[in-house]
């Protein structure tokens, strides 16, 4: 018997739009209807500009802290850089960001 390939989805500056998130990952098949990993071994790629702009950063980080969880417990892997909108907050408000509504 023969092992799928593993396939690798990358999504990058998400800026706190959860639907849109969620569309993305439920047509690449990674996560179920209620937003649970069901994408096996695959692995997901975050390229970093989770937050601000939109106006659900918190429940985006929240929803990928769970999927990075839930995908190493399947011997999946959500593997999540940080971008430049990470880093804004770090210089003391050099940039105001949009925190977020859960």
């Amino acid at each position: 018997m023969q092992k799928s390939a593993r396939k690798l989805i990358a999504v990058g500056d998400v800026h706190g739009q959860f639907e849109g998130l969620v569309k993305i990952l439920r047509h690449a098949k990674l996560i179920d209807e209620q937003n649970h990993w069901c994408g096996g071994h695959n692995r997901l790629v975050q390229i970093g500009d989770v937050i601000d702009r939109g106006p659900f950063s918190l429940k985006v980080l929240t929803l990928l802290d769970t999927l990075q969880a839930e995908a190493e417990i399947s011997g999946g892997e959500v593997i999540r850089l940080v971008g430049n909108h990470e880093l804004f907050p770090s210089f003391n408000g050099t940039k105001p960001c949009k925190y977020a509504k859960n």
